[in-house]
C-alpha cells in the first residue's frame, strides 16, 4: 500500500515538472546604447502588445540592458525615451512562443 502511494506521487511529483518546462512565453532582452556604443542607462523603455494593447514598462540598468518576462507570443511596438537623446522605436516585433527575442538600441 506504500509503496503505491509513494509512486503515485512520484509520478504526479514529475509530471508536475513536465508540464511546468512547457511555456508558452518569451522573453524580450535589449541593450541601448549610444552612438560610440556606450550603454545608455536609466533609459525609459516601453514595449506594447500589438495584439491585445498591453504594456509593459522598464529602465534600463547602468549597461543599458533591459529585459521584459513571460511575454505572451505575438507582435510588439517597443518605445525607449532617454535624457538628451531622441526616441527609439521598433515597431511590431514578432515574439515566438520559448523566445528570447534580442533588440539593440542605438
Amino acid at each position: 500500500m506504500w509503496a503505491k502511494a509513494i509512486m503515485i506521487l512520484l509520478v504526479i511529483t514529475l509530471s508536475a515538472g513536465w508540464a511546468s518546462a512547457q511555456s508558452t512565453f518569451g522573453d524580450v532582452v535589449g541593450v541601448v546604447k549610444d552612438q560610440n556604443q556606450g550603454g545608455v542607462p536609466g533609459a525609459q523603455v516601453l514595449l506594447t502588445s500589438v495584439n491585445d494593447g498591453s504594456q509593459h514598462q522598464t529602465t534600463s540598468d547602468a549597461d543599458g540592458a533591459f529585459h521584459f518576462v513571460n511575454l505572451k507570443a505575438g507582435n510588439y511596438d517597443l518605445v525607449i525615451s532617454a535624457a538628451g537623446f531622441s526616441d527609439f522605436k521598433i515597431s511590431s516585433a514578432h515574439l515566438d512562443t520559448r523566445q528570447t527575442l534580442r533588440l539593440a538600441a542605438c
